[in-house]
């Protein structure tokens, strides 16, 4: 009340000073277009590269650094299957000795040894030869002048028989390449999810700056008006400080839209990159795009619940890897089971020499091996462990289902009501619209007040905004709908 009177007193004794500082304020009707941001490469709708999200979504397939991060697990994952693998690879032995002074002997002896991969049977051949004086007790030392030619095979029967380390390696080492493969797929999706999120961020603080420019353009055709309605003895001095004023909280209302666009438009950089994988440095809306069209007269939610949430479960990503996690425990705790047995070993093996002093002596061995841990406290406490391991997995399993189910009612929910809600506020700002338009035209014929087309302006700037942060809402929920039932988000 105050500062009115001062700006009455003044205008009455000061006019010119009043209207001196009128033009000391930029005028917005001389503006074409919302102030030029500092990065001068970020444009609003100049720039031939349109950011559309299927290009954003593809580009975070084939550029973003964090996708090429995730998929380097599979890479890790496969490497930790061969290596698994490998305990099924040939195996060479060599061995070499002598023995010198009162018994000059040499031996020479060498194996190739290999497991069947899926089973337990170990099978080998090898060859020895044995030269020099002998012990009469270590006759057995002695071969052929060409050597002992050797083949056989050793079969546990107890303990390594349904399950031994080498296959649950094998097994368990796949089952988790294929989890890994489930958990990058899902950790691709919600990169999607986030820059979704930030494609539609942008559009948003694209169409609120948009909208503010026009209220500040709306500023400047008024002062334009209040300041020819003076010059004609129409209005008082002190309706063009009011303009003024209004001037002044428009312009910072355009200032703080322009850096929300920046700050969106920089984020959403980030997500969507050039053939070389860089950040682009230039993006614009595609030509014609409205953000209420975005909105159907459709439910966006009319599929069956039921079906919905058994094709989340059987989509997501992250439940699929829970699953081979599950499969993969499950082994490990049938070998930690096995181990529990006392090793006993079966070997039977065929030789026979060549080469005098030995030629043709034939030999079939036969022999068990039963090794009987007293304590057994490693196999046991093993088998606890993955007992718990097992029941862990089972349990994060059982929860991110329910979780997946509540999510998805919620969601359901969720997406319903803001759909609603953006419809009506897209309602309400047709009607403001209409309602400001009206007041100018009154305002233009003398039948209104600056006061009236003022709030009648800012009201409809207030429901565009408001209609459009809603149907952003819309569209940040529908992306993680889509997310939480394994599909890409557009």
């Amino acid at each position: 009340m105050i500062y009115g009177s001062m700006l009455l007193v003044l205008s009455l004794c000061y006019p010119s000073a009043v209207f001196a500082a009128s033009q000391e304020l930029e005028d917005p009707v001389q503006r074409t277009g919302p102030a030029a941001l500092p990065w001068e490469t970020i444009e609003l709708k100049d720039s031939k590269n349109v950011a559309d999200l299927p290009l954003i979504l593809k580009s975070i397939e084939t550029h973003f650094p964090l996708t090429r991060i995730a998929e380097k697990q599979i890479e890790i994952a496969e490497g930790r299957e061969m290596a698994a693998r490998g305990s099924f690879d040939f195996r060479l032995q060599l061995q070499a000795g002598f023995l010198a002074e009162t018994y000059d002997q040499k031996i020479l002896d060498g194996s190739l040894i290999k497991q069947i991969p899926g089973t337990p049977l170990e099978i080998y051949g090898g060859w020895r030869q044995g030269r020099g004086n002998f012990r009469p007790y270590e006759g057995k030392s002695l071969t052929g002048a060409e050597g002992e030619y050797r083949g056989g095979f050793k079969i546990p029967l107890l303990r390594d028989f349904l399950s031994d380390p080498a296959r649950t390696r094998a097994s368990t080492s796949k089952l988790l390449l294929a989890s890994e493969k489930e958990n990058v797929k899902f950790r691709i999706l919600d990169i999607k999810r986030i820059a979704s999120d930030r494609y539609w961020e942008w559009i948003g603080s694209y169409f609120k700056l948009e909208a503010t420019f026009k209220l500040y353009g709306l500023a400047g055709e008024r002062l334009s008006q209040i300041k020819k309605r003076v010059k004609a003895g129409g209005a008082a001095l002190i309706e063009v400080v009011e303009v003024e004023r209004m001037i002044a909280q428009r312009k910072a209302q355009l200032i703080e839209a322009e850096r929300l666009y920046q700050k969106s438009a920089l984020e959403l950089a980030l997500y969507y990159r050039d053939e070389s994988g860089n950040p682009q440095t230039s993006m614009s809306i595609r030509n014609g795009f409205e953000l209420g069209a975005t909105i159907s007269d459709e439910t966006p939610v009319s599929e069956n619940k039921t079906a919905i949430t058994e094709q989340a479960l059987a989509m997501r990503g992250d439940i699929g890897a829970l699953e081979k996690q599950e499969e993969a425990a499950n082994i490990e705790m049938e070998l930690s089971k096995n181990q529990t047995l006392p090793k006993l070993d079966a070997q039977l093996e065929y030789a026979f020499d060549k080469g005098l002093p030995k030629d043709g002596e034939k030999e079939l061995r036969g022999m068990l091996t039963l090794t009987f841990p007293l304590e057994n406290r490693e196999s046991r406490g093993n088998l606890m462990a993955a007992q718990a391991r097992m029941e862990q997995v089972r349990l994060t399993k059982n929860y991110l289902n329910d979780q997946v189910k509540q999510d998805i009612l919620n969601l359901r929910s969720a997406l319903s009501a803001s759909h609603n809600r953006a419809k009506i506020l897209l309602l309400d700002r047709t009607l403001s619209e209409k309602l400001a338009l009206a007041e100018r035209q009154k305002f233009q014929n003398g039948h209104s007040s600056l006061l009236f087309v003022n709030l009648r302006e800012q009201t409809a700037n207030d429901s565009a905004i408001k209609a459009m942060d809603a149907v952003v809402e819309f569209q940040k929920i529908k992306v993680v709908y889509q997310v939480s039932r394994g599909l890409d988000p557009i």
